[in-house]
Parts: C-alpha cells; structure tokens; sequence
C-alpha cells in the first residue's frame, strides 16, 4: 500500500508536542485536531519505527493503542460518514461466523439518524463481545477509503495513509 506510515502516541500536555518536534523534526510530526493524539511519520529506510520508540520521551507521551471499544468508535465515526468499512480480525473464524458483525457494520454506514447510528453501535459491541468469548478474537485493523485514498488503523496504534488523508483520518481517531 502507498502512502505514509504514521505511529502514534498520546500527548500529555503541549511541551510533549514540542520535545516530539525537536526530536523528530516538525516535518515528522502529525497533530490531529481537537485531540491530543499525534503521529510520528517512520519508514523503513530512514526514520525507522525502532529509532522512534528508541527516542520518545515516554515522561510526556503515551504509546497508542487502539482497542476493540476504541475501534468500535472510529467504526460509528467512519459509518456515520458514509464511507464503507473494512476490518480484520486477529484471527480467522469459522465460515458465517462474522455474518451478524458484517451485517451491523454495513448498516451503520447507510444509516442517517443518531438514534439507529447508537443502536447499530451497540449492535456491534454485542457481537463482537460474543465473538470475543467464543473465540477470543479482536480488530486487528479497521480502514475506509475516502476519495480514492485509503486509511487503515492497525490495533498497534498505527496509521497507513497518504498526506493528504490525514486530515480525514483525524476525523474518524478523535
């Protein structure tokens, strides 16, 4: 997948913001408005995602980790938007076992109205719950594509998008 890969951490207060700058330069950090959560920009030639979790003031700074309650709310964000949404799971299940989670998936994008957007949210909590201890499974990763470009959360609390998604992946995390 082309595109930008993003780490990201929870900020504690603004002077973590600027010791992430003077670490990794401001050219390699991504804030997200209305949130404070912020990327580090990494490859795998250059700024390296070792060299990152290496350098991070841990003291002002918290690793992202999405869960599955987490993802469930980028889910409602991401449906109540419109766009159509892809996950995966940890593991792979028995076939029809994610029909019910597919379903509540699909029908929280194509619906308009807070009151059915809550209700379908809750249908996937549910479900997933379920899921959860019949099988132990979890969101790995959930992803939309938005004008042609794809946004992909991983549960690790990476983020692949283009440049120019980051606004509209912002959108959906916070």
């Amino acid at each position: 997948m082309g595109g930008q890969q993003l780490k990201m951490f929870k900020v504690f207060n603004s002077n973590g913001v600027g010791d992430l700058i003077n670490i990794f330069g401001d050219e390699n950090i991504v804030g997200f408005e209305k949130s404070n959560i912020v990327g580090i920009k990494y490859d795998f030639n250059n700024n390296k995602l070792k060299y990152i979790m290496q350098r991070v003031p841990f003291h002002m700074t918290q690793q992202l980790i999405i869960t599955s309650k987490h993802f469930i709310e980028i889910i409602e964000k991401i449906g109540s938007k419109g766009y159509r949404i892809n996950y995966k799971l940890n593991i792979d299940l028995p076939e029809g076992e994610t029909n019910q989670l597919n379903e509540y998936i699909f029908k929280i994008s194509k619906t308009h109205g807070y009151d059915k957007i809550k209700l379908y949210k809750n249908c996937i909590t549910k479900e997933l719950n379920r899921l959860e201890e019949e099988y132990d499974v979890e969101f790995e990763s959930v992803g939309f594509t938005s004008e042609g470009q794809r946004i992909v959360f991983n549960n690790n609390g990476i983020l692949f998008a283009n440049q120019d998604s980051f606004i509209e992946a912002g959108e959906v995390l916070c």
